[in-house]
């Protein structure tokens, strides 16, 4: 059954939930018609397949995921035992990730997207993603979590403006400095932000 979702021409929605995606066919030419994708629990035989999954899909305007996986040993079932994943569609305009799971996202283009959820956001796939969606970003979204790096390799790699960004919504710890600072940075480079919310995640206060 899991198989024959690749034969879905005519998908618009598509839901995955708690199982291994099997390997996209050779033949695998995306899904025309998809413009919600959401992914939860889902493990792939390797990169290539999620990386396809997004790129293929040309009328993908929403993605959800969740604990995404890239097959611990993948070289058991013939894979090519890659983790790093890139992100790249020209249509999508909402993108969520809760939990990066074993996947670390490089070298995206995400040039539509205008509004951004991060949860669990981790390094360097965040700065990597945000970096893609600078010029469109309109609504952020982000949950910051205690990150043993140092001020400086945490904004490493943050584009040096987000001039369409207009809503932006922190999580963090107040007790991490560095989080904070990363904070200061959407300020400094965000000229256009008329709402912000900033909330302490340990206490929701």
């Amino acid at each position: 059954m899991h198989r024959s979702i690749f034969a879905c021409r005519a998908l618009r929605r598509l839901s995955l939930g708690r199982f291994a995606l099997p390997a996209a066919p050779e033949h695998f030419a995306g899904f025309p018609a998809l413009a919600t994708l959401s992914l939860t629990g889902t493990a792939f035989r390797n990169a290539r397949d999620l990386e396809a999954l997004v790129a293929m899909s040309p009328r993908l305007e929403e993605l959800r995921m969740c604990c995404i996986a890239v097959d611990v040993d993948c070289r058991e079932h013939g894979g090519d035992g890659r983790r790093k994943v890139r992100m790249v569609s020209s249509s999508l305009r909402f993108l969520r990730i809760d939990g990066m799971g074993n996947v670390e996202f490089v070298g995206a283009r995400l040039p539509r997207v205008s509004q951004a959820d991060f949860a669990q956001a981790s390094y360097p796939s965040a700065p990597n993603l945000l970096s893609a969606m600078a010029t469109s970003l309109e609504t952020l979204d982000y949950y910051y979590y205690a990150l043993p790096l140092s001020p400086t390799k945490l904004l490493k790699g943050l584009p040096s403006s987000y001039k369409n960004l207009k809503r932006l919504k922190v999580h963090l710890d107040f007790n991490h400095a560095p989080p904070i600072l990363s904070t200061l940075n959407f300020l400094r480079t965000a000229p256009n932000l008329t709402q912000l919310v900033i909330q302490d995640f340990t206490d929701d206060s």
